[in-house]
């Protein structure tokens, strides 16, 4: 009697595992079936920075750690891709000015010889940042997004302000237009963005840089006490705000 219950189980159990493997084939086409409805978008964003940072340098053998504050701001291309209802990538490129508000000695031209130290330097960049990101809908028009991203930046143009100048100083400032990579950070941002019509939306975001790196610049004074004098800066807190505004394909 077991033995001929045998064949209709495994019946049964076949019937069971054609049955789930259509459903899932089902599914997966209606996943991709929404997924191919949701459409990219193209846009343009300009983001504004405040950080807070420190500089390194050292005064009769002894370390020294000024701080300072500064905004930086920037204008990017982005362009938004859906992998599926709530999951998308994100990639873009741009222009972003990174100011830091430090003073700390540099090599300034001038024929005094007198040491002279930064009031603030900045620098032009050209960057470009990718990331990924998971949004949920608020009713029909409003999306809230929580994105995690990477931005690389590379410096074209440096500026640096003396904190004074001496009668014989032959400019105001000192410009250079070396080119180099400044460094890198990873974000991470939480806004929202909201339908204003078929095709356009608009949106901001709240982001904060939680990893970064600076390289070094020779600019800066080196007395060889340790191998971080001309690091551009060490980010103690960063915060930012971003305004986009999308076109919908």
């Amino acid at each position: 009697m077991r033995l001929h219950l045998v064949p209709l189980i495994f019946k049964k159990s076949k019937a069971k595992c054609l049955l789930f493997l259509l459903l899932f084939n089902m599914s997966g086409q209606i996943t991709f079936s929404q997924s191919q409805n949701e459409k990219g978008r193209i846009g343009i964003s300009i983001p504004v920075v405040y950080n807070y940072s420190t500089g390194v340098y050292y005064q009769t053998g002894n370390r020294k750690t000024p701080g300072g504050s500064a905004f930086s701001y920037g204008l990017n291309l982005n362009y938004i891709h859906p992998v599926d209802k709530s999951i998308f990538i994100k990639a873009g490129i741009g222009f972003f000015k990174q100011n830091f508000g430090i003073e700390r000695p540099f090599y300034f031209e001038d024929p005094t010889a007198l040491p002279f130290f930064t009031k603030k330097y900045s620098y032009a960049n050209i960057y470009w940042h990718t990331g990924i990101g998971v949004k949920r809908k608020f009713g029909y028009k409003t999306r809230t997004e929580v994105i995690v991203s990477y931005m690389s930046l590379h410096s074209i143009k440096q500026y640096y302000t003396p904190t004074y100048l001496s009668f014989y100083s032959p400019r105001n400032r000192l410009t250079a237009a070396r080119s180099f990579r400044l460094g890198y950070n990873i974000n991470i941002e939480f806004g929202a963005t909201r339908d204003v019509s078929e095709k356009i939306s608009l949106g901001s975001h709240l982001f904060f840089p939680f990893m970064d790196h600076w390289n070094m610049d020779p600019i800066f004074v080196n007395t060889y006490y340790s191998p971080d004098q001309q690091k551009i800066a060490k980010n103690i807190f960063s915060a930012g705000l971003s305004f986009s505004a999308y076109y919908h394909f």
